[in-house]
């Protein structure tokens, strides 16, 4: 199922006709939405874009 969906970007209605319940389908993209953070990078560390001021 994930080949499926996210290689070949077949859509929800494609993969019902292959035999595929429309829950499944569901749980599924909610699955992959809900981690999809765990495939970025966290930000360390945000430098301003403007000068930055020194108290020395």
């Amino acid at each position: 199922m994930n080949y499926l969906d996210i290689d070949t970007k077949y859509t929800p209605k494609k993969l019902m006709k292959l035999g595929y319940e429309k829950s499944f389908t569901e749980k599924i993209r909610n699955m992959i939405k809900k981690n999809e953070f765990k495939t970025k990078m966290p930000e360390v560390l945000k430098i301003p874009r403007g000068k930055i001021k020194s108290d020395l």
